[in-house]
């Protein structure tokens, strides 16, 4: 009984400490300070003010992270194609790497590179919903025209960096194989081809051996590999051995409802962001995915006890200062996403609750804002308090449920800079 009585008194205490040490002013002094340190891009294409300000700021940096708090969202992803024209052309930014699956992204860079393929049945290749969008199929044929005429190392590529699934990557492992050294290919056929009936499930050991047996012969015949191929096709085939060797741990974890595999695919997805850079370690990378996973900070369940590190935390101890994620927040508005993880359908939201980060976005009129957290901090002393208390944020991903609208979490534990928007619509899928 005292046991008992122990632990409730430290947990009161606990709580008690979280409370008082939430961000909680409503001052006009605060809200002056978020207005003064706000930057509006709604005219980032033709303002040199804005882009040489942007430019200064993002200077020494080489991998820029830019999230989206939630999936379903028209203007995150407008804002998103918006910043990433403006890193391109003005800053050189030739890699963008995108949360969906690794050889599907390669099938959509030949269409932005060489002009391959029907852009459309490629954005629909691409598995997860919040890709089937009007907005894509724009900004992929911005890409395909910025590309024409150039040299290789000038266009911009497009990759994926998840391994959620296999088919993609087993079809590119089939064709490479049976053109470079058939009669080996020959041997492994069968196991192949199982492999596209099993999208979403466990392999059996004898398929899982089959991948291991080929993923042996392409290091011991490399030489013999790269005499009838390319150093990069051989690099991508061996990338896709690694995403099928990910998938699988992946679907036998969750399979088996261990409650870690989204720990496990983080750490998968860091990983695959990291071969990227090596293969192109001249161009500077724009990643693309959920405010979670670009996240420098980590996710942690009931009274932080239990922490999971996000990809941008991997990319940050791997890059430093190199690598800088962008968080993005609404106030109000509608969505797309899955209502309480069973109706697929528009979520509306009314105004953000008092004290959460959206109420204080909102007032001082932020909308289409960028805010760099290093000049907030130097601002004022309030501005750095706000940035290290706890605060109430929008983290909504493909499920919405209605008595989570908010996480409560540090700004600068995950963020280097914010774009906020006042108004959420939802996305306009592709037709």
């Amino acid at each position: 009984m005292c046991h008992l009585r122990l632990k409730i008194f430290f947990l009161i205490l606990i709580l008690l400490f979280i409370s008082c040490n939430q961000f909680e002013p409503d001052k006009k002094e605060f809200i002056d300070i978020l207005e003064r340190s706000s930057l509006n891009i709604s005219g980032l294409d033709n303002d040199s003010n804005i882009s040489e300000r942007l430019r200064t700021i993002l200077r020494d940096k080489t991998i820029i992270g830019l999230g989206e708090a939630t999936h379903g969202t028209h203007e995150f992803f407008k804002l998103r194609c918006q910043f990433s024209k403006f890193l391109i052309s003005e800053l050189n930014y030739k890699t963008i790497a995108i949360e969906a699956g690794f050889q599907e992204c390669a099938d959509l860079n030949n269409y932005i590179s060489y002009g391959f393929g029907d852009p459309k049945k490629l954005i629909r290749g691409l598995h997860q919903w919040f890709w089937q969008r009007e907005e894509m199929l724009v900004f992929i044929e911005w890409l395909k025209k910025f590309n024409e005429g150039k040299d290789e190392d000038e266009k911009v590529q497009i990759y994926g960096f998840d391994m959620q699934w296999r088919s993609a990557s087993v079809k590119s492992l089939i064709s490479f194989l049976s053109q470079t050294n058939p009669r080996f290919y020959d041997t492994q056929k069968s196991k192949l081809l199982k492999i596209l009936d099993i999208e979403n499930e466990a392999l059996d050991d004898s398929i899982f051996q089959a991948i291991e047996k080929i993923e042996n012969n392409l290091i011991d015949d490399k030489i013999k590999y790269l005499s009838k191929s390319s150093k990069e096709q051989y690099d991508m085939v061996f990338q896709n051995i690694q995403i099928l060797k990910q998938a699988e741990l992946f679907l036998t974890d969750r399979n088996e409802v261990k409650l870690d595999y989204e720990k496990m695919r983080n750490k998968f997805m860091a990983g695959n962001l990291i071969w990227i850079n090596k293969l192109k370690p001249k161009n500077k990378i724009i990643i693309w995915a959920h405010n979670g996973h670009v996240s420098k900070g980590e996710r942690c369940g009931f009274l932080n006890i239990i922490c999971e590190k996000a990809m941008g935390n991997i990319l940050k101890s791997k890059f430093g200062n190199k690598y800088y994620p962008i968080g993005f927040e609404f106030n109000k508005g509608s969505f797309m996403a899955f209502y309480n993880r069973k109706d697929f359908k528009p979520v509306f939201l009314n105004s953000a609750s008092k004290n959460s980060l959206p109420y204080f976005l909102s007032k001082a009129k932020s909308d289409n804002c960028f805010i760099d957290f290093e000049l907030l901090a130097d601002t004022d002393q309030l501005g750095k308090k706000f940035l290290n208390s706890p605060i109430e944020t929008h983290s909504i991903g493909t499920n919405y449920y209605k008595k989570r609208r908010y996480t409560k979490r540090k700004l600068s534990d995950h963020f280097e800079a914010l774009i906020f928007i006042e108004h959420s619509t939802p996305l306009k899928f592709l037709k």
